[in-house]
């Protein structure tokens, strides 16, 4: 019987092409604050520019707030080529899909969190990118940091 020299070095290769190329995890990215989808879908911005009521400071959706802010990046990123050449780079690194996922989702929640009407900036602060299985907890720690952020704004108005 003939012998293939090198088929344990070629099945180790495969294995590490599997294990790499397996996506066992999806990504989710989103707002952790319990308004966050009422803004997000909140088409009308009648307010848009008017100074708040006293004693809040500022103005209702701030000059890069815009409702639709996580959908409309998440379009722009995949029809420009963004995020397949994110996905591109991660891969030819030698990184996983799970990690170009994640890089990926990243880099939506930047470009979200640029276009989130601010006003104590909470919103903004409850951003999270997270592999699904474990979003939860991601959604949990992001909601605890914009609601610290929130809480120290409205007390630092009240001061004033």
């Amino acid at each position: 019987m003939a012998t293939i020299e090198g088929l344990k070095t070629v099945r180790k290769h495969l294995n590490q092409l599997k294990r790499m190329y397996t996506v066992t995890d999806s990504v989710t990215v989103g707002f952790a604050q319990a308004y966050a989808l009422f803004v997000h879908e909140n088409r009308g911005e009648k307010l848009r520019g008017k100074k708040r009521p006293k004693p809040a400071k500022g103005t209702f959706w701030g000059p890069h707030g815009q409702s639709k802010y996580l959908e409309e990046p998440a379009r722009n990123l995949s029809s420009n080529g963004e995020f397949t050449r994110i996905a591109k780079a991660a891969l030819k690194s030698g990184l996983s899909i799970e990690t170009a996922l994640v890089l990926m989702g990243l880099r939506l929640q930047r470009d979200a969190q640029e276009r989130v009407p601010i006003d104590t900036g909470a919103l903004r602060a409850s951003g999270f990118t997270s592999k699904t299985s474990k979003a939860e907890a991601a959604i949990a720690k992001a909601y605890q940091k914009s609601e610290a952020l929130r809480v120290a704004k409205l007390k630092k108005r009240g001061q004033k």
